[in-house]
C-alpha cells in the first residue's frame, strides 16, 4: 500500500512539474494575413503582379481582336466563294483560298489559346513564387521577434488556431517591427 502511495505521489509530482513547465512557456498567435497586408514588399509585389495582369489582359484583348478580324475575313471569303456570278474556275480558286483561310484560322485559334494559357500559368506561378518568398521573409521576421521576446511557440491564427485570447495576439507588435524596419 505504501508503495502505491509513493508511486501516486511521484506521478502527481511529475504531472505538477510538467504543468508548471508548460505554464512557463510563452505562446503567441499572429495573423499572417494582416502582417502581409502591412508589409511594404508585399504591396510592391502586388502592384507588380497587377501590372503584369493588366499587360496580360491587354495582350489577350489584342489577340481576341486579331481572331475576330480573321473570322470576319473568313466569312467574307466564304460569301465570295459562293457568289453565283463566279465562273467554276474562280469558284474553285476561292474555295481553295477558303480552305487555306480556315486552316490558318484554326491554327491561329490554337496558338492563341496556348499562348494565353501559358501566360496565365506564368502569372499564377509568379504569384505563388512571390507569395512564398514574402511568407518566408515574414516568418523569419516573426521568428526573430519571437526569439528576442522569449516566445516558445508562435502560431498563425488564420490557419491553425480555433481560439486564442487577445492577450496572445502579437500581430500589432509584428506590424510595428516591420514598419520600423521599412522606415530605416
Amino acid at each position: 500500500m505504501k508503495r502505491r502511495v509513493r508511486i501516486a505521489g511521484v506521478l502527481a509530482a511529475v504531472v505538477c512539474l510538467t504543468a508548471c513547465a508548460r505554464a512557463a512557456d510563452k505562446i503567441a498567435v499572429v495573423d499572417l494575413g494582416k502582417v502581409m497586408d502591412a508589409y511594404g514588399e508585399a504591396r510592391t509585389a502586388e502592384d507588380l503582379l497587377e501590372k503584369l495582369n493588366e499587360e496580360y489582359e491587354k495582350e489577350k484583348a489584342e489577340l481576341v481582336e486579331q481572331l475576330k478580324t480573321m473570322e470576319a475575313e473568313y466569312k467574307a471569303l466564304r460569301q465570295e466563294a459562293t457568289a453565283p456570278m463566279l465562273s467554276d474556275g474562280a469558284k474553285e480558286k476561292k474555295k481553295e483560298l477558303l480552305r487555306d483561310k480556315e486552316e490558318e484560322l484554326l491554327r491561329s485559334q490554337q496558338e492563341i489559346g496556348i499562348k494565353l494559357r501559358d501566360r496565365k500559368r506564368e502569372l499564377s506561378e509568379r504569384r505563388v513564387d512571390m507569395t512564398r518568398r514574402l511568407v518566408k521573409q515574414l516568418v523569419e521576421k516573426i521568428r526573430a521577434y519571437a526569439e528576442d521576446k522569449g516566445f516558445t511557440l508562435v502560431l498563425d491564427s488564420t490557419t491553425s488556431v480555433i481560439y486564442a485570447a487577445d492577450t496572445l495576439d502579437i500581430t500589432d507588435q509584428i506590424v510595428e517591427v516591420i514598419a520600423g524596419e521599412e522606415k530605416k
